[in-house]
């Protein structure tokens, strides 16, 4: 494919036959994403922008920035510890080039793409194969441009990259039991016996190898469906983990360096940015760790970037990193939004502080969240107010999410923009919490912020009058403005404030305020 830059663009536009409706739209489009930063429109609205009109948004967003990867431009590795993730799975919009308006619209400076390559359609996560896309996601319409499936895959990098998005990629050890690999290359895995004999791994290897060329030399192709059935007949099977997936076998040399080449070999064709490693929960921490190296002096991992990994909760993370990590314990952070949550969130968050200034490279605990059905819109929100601003500085933590939540989102993280620099460069000076509400105190300079949150009691108490008192901070001289957001809109109410204090009488259960200073 050519150099993926405004010609490309250019060529795609003419061979598009746009009508004047599709520019006006693009038009109308790129405004709104050069004024904001963002697309404002939603997830209905998405579909029905026309093929035309994406190609002439994207054309126009070619002319005045870079098609090639963020990370590239970067001098340092902080956009790893300082940004956040979103999750995108092929399968939810159909083809390659149906995500393309969904990029503009997400409010994350980093995409992580669920695997793209042949897999069992209800099983995405474990591929069955780590090199061959899914036909599947081509579209009617960049076919009709001449665009191969890998230059459809490489345009919607490239389109997350003009959207000024790092792109991540989903690696597991764990892959679809009907794989090439794992009839191809036995030795990576681990074999049972199904007659209740114990036999060594390298008989069944041996078993399954003589399986596999003698049905190829019967057929002349190898159908790895048809391969797991004979091996069951044969009474062997491999080894699945609770998912039904098959994890490779680590102890292997062999099935080390495969798995660590299968992101650089991405990478050589597509330009993928990091790697996004989900660690299965029956993997030992021994195994972890060996995996861990291996990837690292793979040469995978480019300049200035590092990995994500999502570990179960009970599994070490490596010891020192020699790049930055960002660590994700999936079901670990519940956000009770108790009291005794409130105590032990900024704790864990003074220990990753201090743990951190002893190493090299810092490593960052991120917030999975998710939206799902055990969460109320309110609910959400909440977590997602308290993550955005009880994280200051060192003690900061990249969300990472699954599903849609720009909707709900767009107003707050409006506001946490204003206020970024503060929690990036500020200090987390006190924190008070008792089983009705808690609140906490940044100071950047001579700008205060103080987030409120109204705290879940088993008894159901409503907060009471809650009284704020900065005057240790600010000493009693000084008549300071307030700014007071309830997060019904993205502006705030003015006031001033002299008894160097706050009082709220009106914080009802689940909501939220937040004060900035100055």
């Amino acid at each position: 494919m050519a150099t993926i830059g405004k010609s490309l663009w250019q060529r795609l536009s003419a061979g598009s036959s746009l009508t004047p409706e599709d520019k006006a739209v693009g038009k109308n489009l790129f405004r709104e994403f050069t004024q904001h930063g963002y697309l404002q429109i939603t997830p209905a609205q998405r579909i029905t922008i026309s093929a035309g009109a994406v190609i002439d948004f994207y054309r126009r967003l070619s002319l005045i920035r870079s098609t090639s990867s963020p990370v590239g431009r970067r001098k340092d590795d902080r956009w790893l510890r300082n940004g956040d993730f979103q999750f995108l799975n092929v399968q939810d919009y159909g083809s390659f080039f149906r995500m393309f308006m969904e990029l503009p619209r997400l409010r994350t400076d980093s995409v992580i793409f669920n695997p793209v390559t042949e897999c069992d359609r209800s099983r995405t996560l474990y591929p069955r194969s780590h090199s061959h896309l899914d036909k599947s996601y081509s579209d009617p319409f960049l076919d009709s441009l001449g665009l191969t499936l890998d230059d459809q895959f490489n345009l919607l990098l490239c389109a997350a990259h003009l959207c000024g998005k790092k792109t991540g990629y989903t690696l597991s050890p764990l892959i679809d039991s009907v794989s090439a690999v794992v009839y191809r290359k036995p030795e990576f895995f681990n074999w049972d016996s199904l007659d209740g004999r114990d036999e060594p791994k390298e008989v069944l290897v041996r078993a399954i190898t003589t399986l596999v060329q003698d049905q190829f030399e019967k057929s002349g192709t190898y159908d790895y469906a048809l391969l797991e059935t004979l091996a069951f007949q044969n009474h062997i099977a491999v080894r699945k983990e609770a998912s039904g997936a098959v994890c490779f076998d680590f102890e292997e040399e062999g099935a080390l360096a495969y798995f660590s080449g299968i992101f650089p070999g991405l990478q050589s064709r597509f330009p993928l940015d990091f790697a996004y490693l989900m660690i299965p929960p029956d993997l030992s921490d021994k195994h972890i760790h060996t995996l861990y190296k291996a990837l690292r002096t793979s040469g995978g991992c480019k300049r200035y970037t590092g990995w994500v990994l999502d570990l179960p909760v009970d599994k070490t993370p490596p010891v020192e990193p020699v790049e930055p990590v960002v660590l994700v314990h999936q079901g670990k952070d519940r956000f009770d939004m108790d009291e005794e949550f409130i105590h032990t969130w900024f704790h864990r968050l003074g220990n990753l502080q201090e743990k951190n200034k002893k190493r090299s490279y810092p490593v960052s605990l991120g917030i999975p969240l998710s939206r799902d059905k055990e969460h109320s819109s309110m609910d959400l929100l909440s977590q997602l107010f308290f993550s955005r601003f009880s994280s200051v500085s060192l003690f900061r933590r990249p969300l990472v999410q699954k599903g849609d939540l720009t909707e709900i989102q767009n107003r707050m993280e409006d506001i946490y923009q204003r206020y970024k620099v503060v929690l990036e460069k500020g200090q987390l000076l006190r924190v008070v919490a008792d089983e009705t509400f808690a609140w906490w105190i940044i100071r950047e300079k001579g700008r205060l912020l103080i987030p409120l949150l109204a705290l879940k009691n088993p008894d159901g108490k409503r907060p009471g009058v809650v009284k704020i008192d900065y005057s240790l901070i600010t000493g009693r001289s000084r008549i300071l403005s307030v700014v007071d957001y309830d997060f019904s809109s993205a502006q705030g109410s003015l006031f001033l404030s002299a008894d160097h204090s706050l009082t709220v009488v009106d914080l009802k259960p689940g909501s939220f305020r937040l004060f900035s200073l100055q």
